[in-house]
This record gives structure tokens, sequence and C-alpha cells, in this order.
């Protein structure tokens, strides 16, 4: 019934009074006619027969039982598979990885997810059994542009997530990555807290659910059972109107206790916010005096990379002229060498030649000199071996007025017109492969710190205006094309025939008088032109190139060719197309 049809009025001695006629109503009406004491408030009753003691609501700290009513509760045992988790509210809850990744990782894939469960577990301190790790590799993903291994990882979880943790599993799981040559700037680790519990579902329900018990409810239809649950509830709300109304002659006592209470709370918060005051004072000091010892920190090793680099430079200076003049002296003690060589080469060992006219044509048959093979090595020193790429190719630069004009100093090396890279490495160190620098108006002889190139597998200068080649050239292991076509050549170092690995060597176009015979020793040379030059021979060691498949020796001034290289010659019979006149 409405709380107003329970008001004073009803409890009245006269039933012509009473406006309620339920039959508790009219219940209550005969047993005060029987016993008016019988409604009299249990309140009044206690102060009549002790007016001076204070009333205490005792009821306040007993536990009201539970009453037996029938009620339909909905079944969760058809929700929950396993009924017997208990509090589902104290369970560690969602620790997962998801990985997308370009990379394929094959038979690897379990024995990274087993280790990056693992990791999880200990960073988050998560129980394992509750870690799910998905992988998904060989995606269609790129990075700045670029198809390289690259992944990005997501991990969630209910709580657990903060920087000492984060920090952690982010190491573990850039190692574990690292090892499937995803570089660590080329992956990112995401890290969400899932916040409330409700925001993850488990078990077919959420981490919030308390302790559960599947029960399965009955729904009685019986209406004595209805009456039953009708009489109770109204006996119940009986009890708390009496319990209100004995509390309200307790307010004042109460409330005076609180005054006190909450004087002395004003007094703890006081103290409380001046302590977080002068700890947040005390950490704002700490980060301060952290962040200037960073900055002053940063600024020494700057210094001290630009006191490196000047050094460096200086040094790299001081040695490219000592080499110089070293590489000059050594040239002359070595060509007094050669002529003495020859001279007695032409007593010991001879070989049948061919004169033959500009064309290369056969005329007649004439004795010659076979020389031996020599093998003159000149490699650049070790300071310079020891520099960079990208200052060699700063120290190129500064020496020829052309590439000054083509490279832009304060741009990224990397960047510069004409060269390439590989792949990945560390800014600063990365290996320059190709040069690419044709029709650019480079003038004059190459420098000696191209022999520092030492990863250098394409040479391309054609259409230059290039006087000559150092002999530091021949430490270029590793260069594969050698494009030198119509620059101002007259001559050719010996060391260029210590560039085994070259297999296209393009020296047209030039003023050429003669080849020298080192060039017999690079064995893996599949394609040579010397075409449009000023040579009145070969040397003989041309015939130890066996792959050799391609020869250009079209407009030049021949008087006489070694019998391999002549028409219907050796090389010729072993597959070797000599072009004789210009296509």
């Amino acid at each position: 019934a409405p709380r107003e049809s329970r008001s004073p009025s009803h409890r009245t001695l006269d039933p012509q009074f009473t406006l309620d006629r339920s039959p508790q109503s009219v219940r209550r009406t005969m047993i005060a006619s029987l016993c008016p004491a019988a409604l009299t408030p249990a309140r009044f009753a206690r102060r009549a027969a002790n007016p001076d003691k204070k009333i205490i609501n005792a009821r306040r700290a007993q536990v009201r039982p539970v009453r037996s009513v029938s009620r339909v509760v909905t079944p969760r045992a058809a929700m929950c598979p396993n009924p017997n988790l208990g509090d589902m509210s104290k369970l560690p809850g969602d620790p997962s990885v998801v990985v997308h990744t370009n990379i394929a990782m094959g038979d690897k894939k379990l024995a990274f997810m087993k280790a990056a469960s693992k990791s999880v577990a200990d960073c988050l301190s998560k129980p394992e059994n509750f870690v799910v790790v998905a992988v998904l590799d060989e995606q269609d993903m790129i990075w700045g542009g670029e198809e390289t291994p690259c992944a990005i990882i997501t991990v969630n979880s209910l709580g657990g997530i903060n920087y000492a943790n984060n920090t952690k599993l982010s190491g573990e799981l850039t190692a574990l990555m690292g090892e499937f040559g995803v570089a660590p700037d080329r992956m990112y680790t995401n890290f969400w807290d899932i916040g409330f519990r409700e925001n993850c579902g488990y078990n077919g329900v959420t981490f919030a659910e308390g302790a559960r018990q599947a029960a399965a409810a009955s729904k009685d239809e019986d209406d004595d059972e209805d009456d039953e649950e009708e009489a109770a509830v109204e006996e119940e709300e009986e009890e708390e109107e009496e319990e209100e109304e004995e509390e309200e002659d307790i307010v004042e006592e109460e409330d005076s206790d609180s005054d006190s209470d909450d004087e002395i709370s004003a007094e703890e918060l006081a103290k409380i916010e001046a302590e977080a005051a002068a700890e947040a004072a005390a950490e704002a000091e700490a980060k301060k005096k952290a962040e200037e010892e960073a900055k002053k920190k940063k600024e020494a090793e700057e210094e001290e990379k630009r006191r490196r680099e000047q050094e460096e430079e200086e040094a790299a200076e001081e040695m490219m002229a000592l080499p110089a003049n070293a590489m000059e002296k050594k040239k002359k003690k070595e060509k007094k060498e050669e002529e003495e060589e020859e001279e007695e080469e032409e007593e010991e060992d001879e070989e049948e030649y061919v004169e033959v006219d500009s064309s290369g044509k056969d005329k007649e048959k004439k004795k010659g000199k076979k020389g031996k093979k020599v093998d003159k090595r000149v490699t650049p020193t070790g300071k310079l071996k020891r520099l960079s790429d990208e200052k060699i190719l700063k120290l190129w630069r500064k020496k020829c007025p052309e590439l000054q004009d083509l490279w832009d100093l304060d741009a990224d090396v990397t960047t510069w017109e004409g060269l390439s890279f590989e792949d990945g490495g560390e800014p600063g160190k990365r290996r320059l492969t190709h040069i690419e620098l044709d029709d650019c108006g480079i003038s004059g002889d190459l420098p000696e710190e191209i022999a520092g190139f030492d990863h250098l597998e394409v040479l391309a200068l054609d259409g230059n205006d290039i006087t000559g080649i150092p002999a530091a050239i021949g430490a270029l292991a590793s260069m594969e094309q050698c494009y030198l076509s119509n620059n101002s050549l007259e001559s050719v170092p010996p060391e260029l025939g210590d560039c085994v690995s070259l297999e296209t060597l393009w020296l047209n176009g030039n003023q050429l008088t003669s080849i020298p015979k080192e060039l017999g020793n690079l064995v893996a040379l599949e394609t040579l032109d010397l075409s449009d030059n000023l040579l009145e021979t070969l040397p003989a060691e041309l015939a130890n190139l066996d792959l050799l498949e391609q020869l250009d020796i079209y407009n030049n001034n021949f008087k006489k060719l070694p019998k391999a290289l002549a028409p219907d010659g050796s090389m010729e019979e072993e597959g070797c197309n000599i072009v004789r006149e210009e296509p």
C-alpha cells in the first residue's frame, strides 16, 4: 500500500476513521479494539518505562534474515560453461597480444608465439593461462613507403599497463621480432589498458561479475504463496518505518558526534593537502633538475660529436695529401721496374703477332714478344678505410667544383643525386653501392678517396671530362660494372686489373694509345669495349679472359694484334664475339 495510507491516523481506535479496508487493516483494527497498547509504538513504550535512558537502535547492528520468497530467476548455467570459476571480479583478466607483420614466419611462428606469451605473463605479472597471442604474418604492409620488414603489435590488458611494464615488454617483443629481420625502428607496440572490468567479456559474462551460483528457479503459481509474499513485504515495510522513527530520536546525538568527526577530518584533510603539495613541489624540483642534467649531457655529446667529426675530416685531408706524394714516388719506381722487366722479357719469351690494318684485318705475320703478368696492387691507407662512405663523398665533393654545384652539403648524403646505398644500416654508416654520374661535367683526375668505397658495385661516369684514374682503383674488389666511356683518358692504371669481380668494362670514346696487360687478370670479365680510341695493339694477356663474350675494338689505329685476337684466332674459336667494324 502507498506510504500515505499507513499514516498515524490509521492507527486510531475508532474503526470509523479507518480508510484502508484491506484484510491486514481490518486485522489491526480488531486487535486495537481488544488491546489498545498493542499498537502503541515501541519507542514510546520504552521511553515511558525508562524516560532517562537514551534510546539506542540496536537493530542497526543486526543482520536482517533473508525471507524465503519464491522468485523466478533466469538460469545462468547455460551461459557459463564453467560455473565453478567463483568470483570473476578477482580474476586477473585479459592479457592479449596481436601481431601484424609483412614477413613470413614459417615454421618459427609457434615458437615465437610461445616466447611472446611467456614475455607478456612475466612483464605484466599475469598468469600465462590467461594470455592470448595472435600472429597475422604475410600481411600487406608498408613503412615509410617501403615494403621492407615491419610490424605493429597491440597489447591489451586489465591493469598492468604502466611505464616500467610497457618498457620491459616492448624490449622483449622487439628482440623477438628482430630474429625475423624486423628492425627496432620499423615496428610499433601499442599498449591499451581496458579500464573497467565490465569492458572485457569472458566465459559468457564479464570480469566484473561477483561470485556466481547457477540456480534453476521454479515458478509457483499458487495464490496462497503470493499472499504470503505480499504479507511478508508489508511486514518488512512496517519494520523499516519503525526503524526510521527510532533513528529520528538519536539524530541530535549523532549530529554532535559527526561535528567533532568533521573537525578532525578537516584537520587531517589540511595535513594531507600540505603533504601532497610538498611532495608535488619536490617532484617538480627533481624533474626540473633531471631535465637540466639531460640538457647539459646532450649538449656535451653534441659538442663531442662535432669535435670528433672535425678531427676525422682534418685527419682525412692530411692523409689524402700524404698518399698523393707517396703514390707519385711509387709510380716512378714501378715504371722503372717495368721497363727493366720488359727488357729482360724480350730476351726470354716470344709469341707470334699478326700485322693488321686499322680495322684489325690481317696483313702479314711477324714475331713479337709476350710479357709476364705483373700483380702490383695499390690500396688506400688504413685511415682512409676507417672513414665512412658518407665522409669520403664529402671529401670528394670538396675537391670537385662540379659536385659542389650538384650536391647540397646541408642535405642528407643518401639523397644526393646519382648515389645508391644499401638498405638499412645506421645513419652515417650506410654503404655506398652505386655511383651513376653520367654527363655531369666532372673534369680532372678521379680522387684517391674513391678507393674507400669497398662495397661499390657500379661506377658509371660516362660522358664527362675525366683525364685520369688513380691507381687506388684496384682496391674496389666488389666492383662489377665500370663505365668510363666518352671521357679524356689517355691511359688506365695497371691496378685496374685487381678488380677481380669486374664483369663489364667500357673504355670506348677516349684517347687511349695502349692497354695494360694486367687487364688479363680480370677473370670474371664478360664485356670489354675499347672502340673509338688510338690503340695500335692489344696485350696478348687478353686471351686469358676465358669468360669474355664481347670485345669491341673498331675505330682504332691497329698495326699489329696478338694471334689469339686476330681474325679466326683462338678467342673467336672459343666463342668470343670480336667486333672489328663499327655497327
